[in-house]
């Protein structure tokens, strides 16, 4: 049984992946972060702090 975990984040969404190798399934949950309209992006510390938010929220 080999289950993979992956985390991709970014300054616009974080995105938490599960694939079960033996079943072939997988599980991907993402949320977008809140950016402020007219902007290209979160400060990386800004990011830093949603991501950590959003995955306690989880």
């Amino acid at each position: 049984m080999a289950r993979y975990l992956g985390f991709d984040t970014s300054n616009y969404k974080t995105s938490v992946a599960l694939y079960d190798s033996d079943s072939d399934e997988y599980i991907n949950i993402g949320k977008m972060l809140p950016v402020e309209q007219g902007k290209l992006g979160l400060r990386q510390s800004e990011a830093v702090f949603e991501h950590v938010t959003v995955a306690r929220t989880r």
